[in-house]
């Protein structure tokens, strides 16, 4: 996989100096030296110079150093096409009639007969509240098929014409794993549910690959002025795995990118005879992805008790046959599973699977990931723990979906709900994430989340379940690294790891967490090379 990306370090010694490193067991460092894009040595910078004279020294200044931000959950594959469909996310749109106008600006932008598309609708911040259907799109358009895509991506909502192209009506019965809703007639409302989603995506035409390397391109700008230096694309079909290839030869996209391929994808990857990290530093197979269960924002985990006030559970989306076959054979292979289980009633049976698979074939070679682990309880726990499993929960949920979380699960579950504290005191390694793009991804925003417990209208998820900032960098930076097996090489500012770091205005730990969002990325650095400069 040789490119551009790789061209950039030669040999080169250079030193880094600043007034503070924010790495626990770092306290008396003030620099470290770097040989091509790897540290080699830390220390005081009297001893630095001293051992390496001569060498090029940038200086820092009065500033702190932290390693990189690794955002162990987002879709980047599919951020990249925001641009190209109507971006229905706050702030932009904030109630029905800027989703109107949205999706006609969409439409008059495309070619008439296309699709529109439009991505990230949020019922709490988009429409007040209110679950759009089939009816409300159909305001917009009843000749053109339109697609909107919910935030969560664990379902989508169409207008009558999209029903009809895809040839979903009262009789059409539900998939396993998916759910079409129906109105008190039996008519479908537009709104498909999981697995139900996929006869829209087969009809759907894909986009055109150099205008998704383009939104690739615009959003690791973004992502490199938040401080973040490597990520996981935690769902890839094979046009993504194209995407990032492509990417990667262009040089488009400036991230160290650990991919979770589709479950669907096990025969061809058996017949590739392909493991988990096959690849290089700059992009890698990290893992099989399978999604257990529904979403939290979408309210469609599966629950033990049913969803504040009403009588449902949510809902699996995969078969019991299925989700046992799939953590058997990845398994038995000896390389990762990342399974996306939410509800307490599906973390819970999903811990059965690992336990009657490890009880058959004996511990694996790597360590698996449960991803998210919304709802827990203290025998989840306990049993996620004596499997030495990772789990990498929704950081970005706390503040952007506080208010449904609260309402969907009530004030007497949010003590179990993204529960940090209680994963950590059990010993659980906890990475930190962001699910962009069903949450926001930047991490200083994300750390503040988790460790005030408050959401972005102030309200009190709980303090309980706080943790200290220390912790919270730990998240963004060893425990992503240990998620794709690289705590080798990222998460610290060490010899023989990557020289990937940020530099930021102040220590986070010294400033009232209330500020952390706020906090200012000053420069971001991939291979000691700046990638991003305020």
């Amino acid at each position: 996989m040789a490119g551009r990306a790789d061209a950039h370090h030669d040999a080169e010694l250079q030193l880094f100096t600043a007034g503070t490193f924010a790495v626990p067991g770092m306290e008396d460092v003030e620099a470290f030296a770097t040989i091509g894009d790897r540290i080699v040595a830390v220390g005081t910078t009297d001893h630095l110079r001293a051992r390496f004279p001569g060498a090029p020294r940038t200086d820092f200044g009065d500033v702190t150093v932290l390693p990189g931000f690794n955002d162990a959950h987002m879709h980047p594959s599919k951020a990249a096409d925001y641009g190209l469909v109507a971006n229905l996310a706050p702030p932009a749109v904030q109630d029905l009639d800027d989703l109107y106008a949205t999706l006609r600006r969409q439409a008059e932008r495309s070619d008439q007969g296309e699709w529109i598309r439009g991505a990230r609708y949020d019922q709490g911040k988009t429409s007040g509240g209110v679950f759009i259907d089939r009816t409300h799109l159909d305001q917009v358009s009843t000749d053109r098929p339109i697609y909107v895509r919910h935030i969560s991506g664990h379902f989508g909502i169409l207008n009558s014409r999209a029903l009809e192209v895809i040839g979903v009506d009262r009789d059409t019965p539900d998939p396993t794993g998916g759910e079409i809703r129906r109105d008190a007639d039996g008519e479908p409302t537009g709104i498909l549910v999981g697995r139900a989603q996929e006869r829209v995506i087969a009809a759907v035409p894909p986009l055109e690959l150099d205008d998704s390397i383009d939104g690739l391109r615009t959003l690791a700008e973004d992502l490199h002025a938040s401080g973040i230096t490597s990520v996981t694309d935690a769902m890839v079909m094979p046009a993504g795995l194209e995407l990032f290839q492509e990417a990667r030869r262009r040089d488009a996209f400036r991230l160290r990118t650990n991919l979770l391929l589709s479950w669907k994808c096990l025969d061809m990857l058996d017949e590739l005879q392909l493991r988990s990290e096959f690849g290089d530093e700059w992009l890698r197979f990290g893992g099989i992805k399978a999604t257990w269960d529904g979403a939290v924002a979408g309210r469609t985990c599966f629950m033990e008790e049913p969803f504040d006030g009403t009588d449902d559970h949510g809902l699996l989306l995969m078969s019991k046959d299925e989700i046992e076959m799939v953590v058997d054979r990845v398994h038995r292979t000896g390389s990762r599973l990342a399974i996306h289980a939410n509800g307490d009633a599906a973390i819970s049976s999903l811990l059965d699977v690992f336990e009657a698979t490890v009880a058959r074939h004996g511990p694996g070679p790597v360590r698996h990931r449960i991803e998210h682990g919304s709802i827990v309880n203290p025998d989840i726990l306990r049993r996620a723990a004596a499997l030495d499993l990772i789990i990498v929960p929704l950081f970005s949920y706390v503040w952007f979906h506080g208010e449904k979380i609260t309402e969907f699960f009530g004030q007497d579950r949010l003590g179990r709900t993204i529960a940090c504290r209680s994963m950590l005191d059990a010993g659980i390694t906890v990475a930190g994430s962001s699910d962009f793009g069903a949450g926001p991804f930047p991490p200083l925003a994300n750390i503040e989340a988790v460790v005030t417990r408050r959401d972005w209208d102030g309200r009190d998820l709980d303090a309980s379940q706080a943790i200290t900032v220390d912790e919270a960098i730990h998240a963004y930076t060893v425990a992503a690294a240990e998620t794709s097996g690289e705590a080798h090489l990222k998460g610290r500012i060490a010899p023989g790891h990557l020289a990937d770091f940020v530099v930021l205005e102040q220590d986070p730990r010294a400033i009232d967490p209330d500020d952390l969002a706020d906090l200012p990325v000053l420069s971001t650095w991939i291979g000691a090379e700046q990638v991003w400069s305020r």
